[in-house]
């Protein structure tokens, strides 16, 4: 939308009115958007299609800065839930920790190694045992038992750690 300019400059005062397509204009929002702000306030309307220019315009930066405003504070106020939720957090595994509910990450791998480290060396043994044993079978079937045996055997030896014989290990 263009306009032109009249040949003598205007003065601008207090009570200066201008149409609702150049108070769009000055503040570069649509038309439509001009009766939302009267509506609501900002926009000041005298007459039908007529607008304090000085009003509608220091009410409109008045409305942002309001609006910047409110949404800094609502960042801080986010960020200080943030701060409480994350403090409130640490609490509570600072009380678990000194309640022994805890259980630090190198003394877990390292349990966990161990475990591993038993692990392979029964099934690693698992070979000769059942080599011996099926050496002496008579048939397949036999055979087969004593591998089943042998892998049960081993499987539950490794299923049978209790956690009170992790609870006292320690690490070197």
């Amino acid at each position: 939308m263009q306009y032109l300019l009249p040949s003598q400059p205007t003065i601008i005062t207090e009570k200066t009115t201008i149409s609702r397509a150049e108070l769009a204009l000055i503040l570069g929002v649509h038309e439509s958007r001009i009766g939302q702000l009267a509506t609501d306030g900002i926009a000041v309307k005298v007459e039908n299609n007529k607008y304090e220019l000085t009003a509608s315009v220091q009410n409109f930066i008045k409305f942002h800065k309001d609006r910047v405003e409110s949404l800094k504070a609502a960042s801080e106020d986010d960020a200080k839930k943030r701060m409480a939720l994350a403090k409130a957090n640490i609490a509570e595994l600072d009380l678990a920790e000194r309640k022994g509910e805890l259980v630090d990450k190198t003394i877990a791998l390292s349990v966990f190694s161990e475990a591993c480290i038993v692990a392979k060396t029964r099934l690693m043994a698992m070979s000769s045992k059942i080599a011996q044993a099926v050496r002496v079978a008579k048939d397949d079937k036999t055979a087969k038992l004593i591998i089943d045996k042998q892998v049960k055997s081993a499987l539950y030896s490794l299923a049978s750690i209790k956690s009170e014989d992790l609870e006292s290990y320690e690490i070197e």
